[in-house]
């Protein structure tokens, strides 16, 4: 009995052994096949990084050339054509809440897609794209005579360019207390949110609309 329990343990040891040489050979084919074992590795982190592309805002990442390559630039003409979009509705809103509410989330949306994207689609155009969109946004705040301004009681609530800076602010005060969120590009043109809040924008400004009451600005 203890030769054929010994015989079976030794012969169930050898399929093992043939199943995990098996296994490592498979394996070694397939680095081999994909040019080795580091490139293999970076195929498998390249198909994980674009899958999770897929799930972001449309962008493009720069080559080495361009510049640093953690920067990205986002699509431009995409961001420009939605947010002509979402000015329509909120200049064709049939109350002054529904408006406010378009127009907090416009500028929730829009630090959402831009922060820490390069101002323009390519490096070397600096600050063109953002510029562009500056324009449109005055353009169509001008031409429909929409201040981008509400009122209710003492509290105001303003999203406009700062001049002729590069600057666009989210701007709301009670009277006593002043909060801004401001979002233009750094010196590497890339964008960025400046806050005098420790709260971020989408939890203050939610607080602010919800309630209602909202009339417009001057």
């Amino acid at each position: 009995m203890n030769v054929m329990k010994n015989f079976s343990q030794k012969g169930q040891g050898l399929v093992e052994y043939a199943l995990l040489m098996c296994f490592v050979g498979a394996v070694a084919v397939i680095v081999m096949l994909n040019g080795g074992f580091g490139s293999a590795t970076e195929n498998v982190i390249s198909d994980a990084g674009d899958r999770l592309g897929d799930a972001s805002f449309d962008y493009e990442t720069l080559t080495a050339e361009d510049i640093a390559p953690t920067y990205k630039t986002l699509n431009w003409q995409a961001i420009d054509t939605s947010v002509q979009y979402m000015y329509g509705t909120i200049m064709e809103s049939d109350t002054v809440d529904k408006a406010i509410k378009s127009e907090v989330n416009l500028f929730g949306d829009l630090s959402a897609m831009v922060e820490g994207h390069l101002s323009s689609t390519k490096a070397e155009d600096g600050l063109k794209d953002w510029q562009t969109f500056l324009a449109t946004m005055e353009r169509m705040q001008g031409n429909s005579n929409f201040k981008s301004s509400y009122v209710r009681g003492e509290e105001i609530f303003t999203i406009q360019r700062l001049g002729n800076s590069n600057t666009v602010q989210a701007l709301y005060t009670d009277g006593k207390a002043v909060v801004y969120y401001r979002l233009a590009p750094d010196a590497n043109n890339v964008m960025q949110i400046e806050t005098n809040s420790s709260t971020s924008y989408n939890q203050f400004m939610s607080t602010i609309v919800n309630r209602g009451g909202w009339s417009y600005g001057t």
